[in-house]
């Protein structure tokens, strides 16, 4: 199967938000780059072989959110405020990899055919993790 009709989505999707798809290109066929406020985004393309093996097709969304403090207090806190909003989002995710927080998302593209329900799970995401950043940063006194 030809994956360049998931690549011509995610472009439509993001150029549906007012952004060009060239500019968030990279170097791989499956990558985008995208920012929103102080939040910096990666979206993969991803294909996987499940074990029925039929294909599932997605775009993974990653943001690095802000680095652990070392001060266990201020560890704790974010800790327990990641692990709050894990609870209260249907399909956002916060993980804690090298000593920093990310949030990450991922959409079905077998489900999420259209440019606009793409496009608006792409902006809600943004939107999520531009705020985490401005909370999360301003809480360490990064903002």
């Amino acid at each position: 199967m030809s994956l360049n009709k998931f690549f011509k989505l995610i472009d439509e999707a993001i150029q549906a938000l007012g952004v060009s798809p060239e500019s968030c290109r990279t170097d791989l066929p499956n990558k985008w780059y995208l920012h929103r406020g102080d939040a910096d985004m990666v979206l993969f393309f991803r294909e996987t072989t499940l074990a029925d093996g039929t294909m599932q097709y997605g775009a993974t969304m990653v943001t690095p959110i802000v680095a652990v403090p070392t001060e266990p207090t201020e560890k704790n806190r974010i800790y327990e405020r990641v692990l709050d909003l894990n609870h209260f989002f249907p399909h956002e995710r916060f993980s804690v990899h090298s000593g920093v927080v990310y949030l990450s998302t991922l959409i079905d593209l077998n489900q999420h055919t259209a440019v606009e329900d793409l496009r608006l799970r792409i902006q809600n995401y943004s939107t999520y993790a531009a705020g985490f950043v401005a909370e999360l940063r301003a809480t360490q006194g990064e903002a």
